[in-house]
């Protein structure tokens, strides 16, 4: 964020959804995440960036979750009470007045964005420092947020942007109902650098112990496959169904044993690829529906369906395919990079979305989940895929620099 307030990097690019981009995201995420209700056509799915691009924010997948219209609206209305200003007012004019009040402004604007993310991801730890701006949300969208029903604890997926913002050094700055500061007047003007030192310290030890208490994460598939032809049977009419049958697939994999998230459960075992929107989902099942109730395949046809998806399921598992050994593994990787170098996609150098999808195209090609794929070359499955990536690059046979591209983000440049 500093950096942007101070002009060393542009404003990231807006983009729109598009509209099979829209059903992915309600395939994801049926609900809104702040509110918990059901989109519609008086309150649809928006497009919300966490961490606001007129505050810093990027225009990446990792900064963008579907929101509803009403809470879309009631963070911007926030944000805005915030920096004291009015709706209409330009951009332009929005940033010049930060500029203007920075760095003055700058724990104000910590203290919003810990709340951006803390609010999205249910971390409550984090929220119960930010209590005034979840009084200030509850009042604009006019519903008691954070929803109790929603509530859950022990989640430190925050925890180090909690801690890089260094609460503790400001426990005596408040902000009141009126999201106006209230700093004491006796603090003096010196404590500044020792704070922004002591952010860096603690910034690093933060790192080495995240990096020591990550837990590999085990995906379970249940003994018990769902039996999605005979719900499609009783229950499918149209797509305004797949709400319910999400909900009874992920009540049978918990009952079960499984942790598969809804997309993978039909891609594996429905053969259903993640490409494909809802709209095509609800024409798969609509005919399968039909073919099931013709006259031809009356005697159950549902078990004769369930029983060959399960033989195919049966067929792959027992496919024979050899994994490279660990070492060799690693040489093989090394060269799908090497082999890139030059290419002008990679020109400027690797991001490391695009080393993850040189690991995908490795992993895809000898049929392994990603945690099989980092178990077998020994690296512990860390924060995402992209951190766990770039783990296993630091550990190829290769001579890697890094840089920053003009977007702000850190590239890895190949030497050959």
């Amino acid at each position: 964020m500093e950096n942007y307030i101070l002009k060393k990097r542009k404003q990231a690019a807006r983009k729109s959804w598009k509209p099979e981009q829209r059903e992915k995201w309600i395939l994801r995420n049926p609900k809104c995440p702040m509110c918990n209700q059901s989109y519609n056509d008086s309150n649809p799915i928006t497009k919300e960036h966490i961490h606001p691009i007129f505050l810093g924010g990027y225009e990446r997948d990792s900064n963008i979750i579907p929101l509803c219209e009403g809470c879309n609206r009631a963070r911007d209305r926030v944000m805005k009470k915030i920096l004291g200003t009015k709706d209409g007012t330009p951009d332009m004019i929005y940033i010049a007045n930060i500029r203007e009040r920075w760095p003055a402004i700058k724990p104000v604007l910590n203290y919003f964005i810990v709340w951006c993310h803390a609010s999205i991801y249910d971390d409550y730890d984090s929220m119960e420092q930010v209590k005034d701006l979840n009084d200030a949300f509850s009042l604009e969208r006019q519903i008691h947020f954070p929803l109790i029903s929603k509530r859950r604890r022990n989640n430190t997926f925050l925890a180090k942007i909690k801690d890089f913002f260094n609460f503790s050094s400001r426990n005596n700055i408040i902000l009141d109902h009126n999201l106006q500061p209230k700093i004491p007047k006796d603090i003096p003007k010196v404590v500044q650098s020792k704070v922004e030192g002591k952010v860096e310290t603690e910034k690093v030890e933060i790192k080495k112990v995240q990096k020591n208490e990550i837990k590999e994460i085990v995906i379970k598939k249940p003994n018990v496959i769902f039996n999605l032809n005979d719900w499609i049977i009783k229950n499918w009419k149209d797509k305004s169904d797949y709400s319910a049958l999400r909900s009874d697939i992920s009540e049978h994999e918990i009952k079960n044993g499984g942790n598969r998230m809804i997309r993978i459960i039909l891609k594996d075992d429905f053969e259903i690829p993640k490409r494909w929107n809802l709209d095509k989902i609800s024409s798969h099942f609509i005919e399968l529906k039909n073919k099931t109730k013709s006259p031809n395949n009356r005697i159950d046809r549902a078990a004769v369906l369930i029983e060959q998806s399960k033989n195919r399921n049966m067929e792959k598992e027992t496919e024979s395919i050899t994994i490279p050994s660990l070492k060799d593994f690693k040489i093989i990787l090394a060269k799908s990079i090497t082999g890139r170098v030059g290419a002008n996609t990679y020109k400027d150098g690797f991001k490391i979305s695009q080393i993850a999808y040189i690991f995908k195209q490795n992993k895809d090609k000898y049929n392994l989940s990603w945690n099989k794929f980092f178990s077998h070359l020994d690296v512990r499955y860390q924060e995402n895929i992209a951190t766990t990536s770039e783990k296993l690059l630091q550990e190829l046979d290769l001579i890697i620099e890094t840089s920053v591209n003009k977007d702000g983000e850190q590239i890895y440049i190949i030497k050959v």
